[in-house]
């Protein structure tokens, strides 16, 4: 899994190049949506170089998603 998606980084980068669009590496992380079962190894997924960084959640639109898909985190933060 891990090198497709490598790979196909690497074409989202081009796109975004021949459109003339930027990502910012900073502000950018991923999510691997899972259920109850615990898993803690980290996927290293690379963008332009640069090593994305996983998350258990990120804050999208003011919607607070987590890995499992529950409001958890979203009712802590309101």
């Amino acid at each position: 899994m891990c090198l497709t998606v490598n790979r196909e980084s690497v074409h989202v980068a081009d796109w975004f190049m021949a459109n003339k669009l930027s990502v910012n590496i900073k502000k950018t992380n991923y999510i691997i949506f899972k259920n109850n079962t615990p898993d803690d190894k980290k996927i290293p997924i690379m963008l332009s170089n640069c090593q994305l960084e996983q998350v258990m959640f990120t804050k999208f639109l003011g919607i607070t998603i987590d890995s499992d898909l529950t409001w958890k985190n979203h009712i802590k933060d309101i």
